[in-house]
């Protein structure tokens, strides 16, 4: 096992990154409970982050902290259900202010998704408003505000084949444009 070589006191960084991956790999984890699972999870990455801080390695944070929001979501179940599913809004949020568009476009996008899953779910709140964030989240800056008729709000336009909501060919093109 990695970890009898990379211990903490020697190779801090390779400790913290075992740990990452482990807590990576059991949210995805088939066998097993599943419960147990994300407590495994949760605790590898609880454990990673004693050595990845955002000051010293803010991209390993970013993605510790993004998998432990993960394994958050999945665990939504029982009493606590609302507790976790903010935990993991909070996580997500604070994900994004290292994860930014201009610096890692991709670790951006799939916050933004699962930050838009986690909306959707979200049970505080007004669930209109928790809807428009998930939409909000899901396009990014992608959001299209088109024209409309005169004295007519902007119509929302969201990316292709998704939503029942129409959307021009321009927008899909411009869509296209960015992430392909």
């Amino acid at each position: 096992m990695a970890l009898k070589v990379y211990t903490r006191e020697v190779f801090p960084y390779d400790w913290a990154r075992t740990h990452h991956n482990l807590a990576t790999a059991y949210v995805g984890r088939i066998r097993g409970e599943r419960l147990e699972n994300l407590e495994q999870a949760l605790d590898h990455g609880k454990q990673a982050l004693e050595v990845f801080s955002r000051e010293t390695f803010p991209e390993e944070w970013a993605g510790t902290k993004n998998s432990l929001a993960t394994a958050y979501i999945e665990r939504v179940r029982g009493e606590r259900a609302e507790t976790w599913l903010e935990q993991a809004i909070d996580y997500y949020q604070i994900v994004l202010e290292v994860f930014t568009r201009a610096d890692f476009p991709y670790d951006w996008a799939k916050t933004q998704n699962s930050l838009a899953r986690a909306y959707s779910s979200r049970i505080r709140g007004e669930r209109a408003e928790n809807l428009e964030q998930a939409i909000d989240h899901e396009m990014g800056e992608l959001i299209e505000r088109a024209p409309s008729a005169e004295g007519q709000p902007p119509r929302r336009f969201t990316y292709c084949g998704t939503t029942p909501i129409s959307i021009s060919p321009e927008f899909c093109s411009r869509v296209e444009q960015v992430w392909w």
